[in-house]
C-alpha cells in the first residue's frame, strides 16, 4: 500500500483527528555572565499556542567545549551545581509568558565556564474525543557563558597558503565574525568565511578560497577589534 492510500484509509477510519502544535518561543539563546554584573539573568518563554504548555528545565555542565574531548554532564543536584535554572518545571497558559531565571552560584574564576540549559516542552493532554492527535514539539537549548574574573585574550593566527590556523590560548571564548578574503589581483572579488566561536584551548584550521590576506572581526573578553592575517 502506498503512502497516499494509507493516509486516506486513516482519515476514513477517523484515526487522525487533527494536529496540535504547542509553539514555544524564547527571547534569547545566548546568556553571558560578566564580572561586576548581577549573578542572574532571566529568559522569557512564550507559548503562542491555544493550549497550555508545560516546560521542563535542565542544566548541563560542559567540559572541554569545542574539542574532541568535550563532555556534557547533567546537573541533577542544585546544591552542588554552579548554575541553577528556576523553576525546574513550569506551566505557560495559552498565549502566555513565563520567566526562567538563571543564577550563577560560583562567581567568576580564572577560566571561563560553559553550560547548556535545555528547555523541553510537554503539551497538555488532549480530550479523547478528538481522536489521535499529532503534536509537534520544538525545544530549545541555551548557551550560558560565565566569564573569568579577568579576561585574557590570546589568539594565535597564521596563514599558510590557502589554510588559516587559529588557536585560542586565552581563558575566554572568542568569536570570529565578518571574516572575508579577497582575490589577490581582484580586490573587488571577495568571499565571506563562516563565523566561528573558539573556546579556550580550541584549535581551528579553515580552508581558504584564495592565497591572500584574511580580514575578520574578533569579539570576546570585552574586545571588539579588527584583525588581518597576511
Amino acid at each position: 500500500m502506498t503512502v497516499k492510500p494509507l493516509l486516506n484509509l486513516l482519515l476514513a477510519l477517523g484515526l487522525i483527528g487533527g494536529m496540535a502544535k504547542a509553539d514555544m518561543l524564547i527571547d534569547r539563546s545566548i546568556i553571558e555572565f560578566t564580572p561586576g554584573q548581577p549573578p542572574r539573568h532571566d529568559v522569557i518563554v512564550t507559548n503562542t499556542a491555544l493550549t497550555p504548555l508545560f516546560v521542563e528545565t535542565s542544566v548541563i555542565a560542559v567540559s572541554d567545549p569545542g574539542t574532541p574531548h568535550e563532555r556534557r554532564e547533567r546537573l541533577r543536584t542544585p546544591e552542588t551545581a554552579g548554575l541553577v535554572a528556576s523553576p525546574q518545571r513550569l506551566m505557560i497558559p495559552p498565549q502566555g509568558r513565563r520567566r526562567v531565571r538563571l543564577v550563577n552560584l560560583e562567581g567568576h574564576g580564572d577560566m571561563e565556564r560553559v553550560y547548556r540549559v535545555n528547555l523541553t516542552p510537554h503539551a497538555s493532554p488532549m480530550p479523547a474525543a478528538q481522536g489521535l492527535t499529532l503534536r509537534v514539539q520544538v525545544g530549545y537549548q541555551l548557551l550560558v557563558l560565565i566569564a573569568p574574573t579577568t579576561a585574557r585574550v590570546e589568539l594565535e593566527s597564521q596563514r599558510h597558503g590557502q589554510r588559516l590556523l587559529l588557536v585560542n590560548h586565552g581563558n575566554t571564548n572568542l568569536q570570529l565574525s565578518e571574516a572575508r578574503q579577497c582575490a589577490p589581483h581582484s580586490p573587488q572579488h571577495c568571499e565571506r568565511l563562516p563565523n566561528r566561536r573558539l573556546y579556550p584551548g580550541n584549535r581551528l584550521e579553515l580552508p581558504l578560497p584564495f592565497d591572500s590576506a584574511v580580514e575578520f572581526t574578533l569579539v570576546g573578553g570585552g574586545q571588539h577589534a579588527s584583525r588581518r592575517v597576511d
